[in-house]
């Protein structure tokens, strides 16, 4: 079945001579990984896709949502659109959970609104309104359809985000690697699990 979708892709970047990766990834916690794609990797990427004159689109949405976007709830749609568009899904994660709604903490009512956006277009979110962005992406990505574009998923091992935490940095940056809450650390073992289960 792997073959059969790896030749699908390359009948498509052939005829379109264009190839489309969507990188996802909390966005705090995951810098330096993305940082060292973007700097190391993409570049030797980009290289050989040019000797085959093909054009590499690397959709990395750190940079790719605008304010005005993030005002309009439109966070979760874009990222999903952009995921549908993709023709390669790569998801990098660690310990960090990624945005959800908590419901004794005002601040994380968007990701509620983004959720009710997104409902517009992609209504099967609206059954994991609990859940992290992150892991709507990862589900739209990788889990809801296995099989229907290549798919790259990398966790990051528990234990360097507990060694960051005991290391000098400031505790602001801490924060980014601290053990989350019970509930988001249960949903952030479901997507191992998903990923484990697939995997097997």
């Amino acid at each position: 079945m792997y073959q059969d979708l790896l030749d699908r892709l390359r009948l498509k970047v052939e005829e379109t001579q264009m190839v489309t990766v969507f990188l996802s990834s909390p966005f705090a916690g995951m810098e330096k990984e993305r940082q060292l794609f973007i700097e190391q990797y993409l570049p030797i990427l980009r290289e050989m896709c040019d000797a085959h004159a093909v054009f590499l689109k690397v959709c990395d949405l750190r940079w790719g949502i605008s304010a005005k976007q993030t005002e309009l709830n439109e966070t979760l749609l874009i990222c999903l659109r952009e995921i549908s568009d993709a023709d390669i899904f790569v998801g990098v994660y660690g310990r960090r959970y990624g945005s959800y709604y908590i419901p004794d903490d005002a601040s994380t009512e968007w990701v509620l609104h983004s959720f009710d956006r997104a409902a517009d277009h992609f209504p099967w979110v609206q059954q994991y309104r609990d859940r992290a962005i992150t892991e709507v992406e990862f589900r739209h990505g990788f889990m809801r359809d296995p099989g229907t574009k290549p798919a790259i998923v990398l966790f990051r091992s528990f234990e360097y985000d507990e060694a960051m935490v005991q290391s000098n940095i400031s505790d602001k940056e801490k924060r980014k690697y601290s053990r989350p809450r019970e509930d988001a650390l249960k949903k952030l073992n479901g997507m191992l699990y998903l990923h484990e289960f697939e995997m097997s």
